[in-house]
């Protein structure tokens, strides 16, 4: 949690709500990303990348998912 913290570290107003549901997103996705990068360990480089990229990608999923002002 405390590295989608960092990521989520923004001006956007991203509640905690939000960066449990891309915490939960991601956690889902790491036998798929260990598998990809062939790795046991979550603190080698190449998954260490795939793993701040997946986060990337939820964060922009809820950003979008946000109601619009009216």
């Amino acid at each position: 949690m405390g590295k989608l913290r960092n990521i989520f570290h923004q001006p956007d107003g991203t509640t905690v709500p939000e960066m449990l549901r891309s915490y939960r997103a991601v956690r889902r996705r790491l036998p798929d990303l260990r598998r990809n990068a062939g790795s046991e360990s979550l603190f080698e480089v190449s998954i260490f990348k795939d793993l701040t990229v997946a986060a990337l990608v939820e964060r922009e999923k809820i950003i979008e998912e946000r109601p619009q002002p009216s």
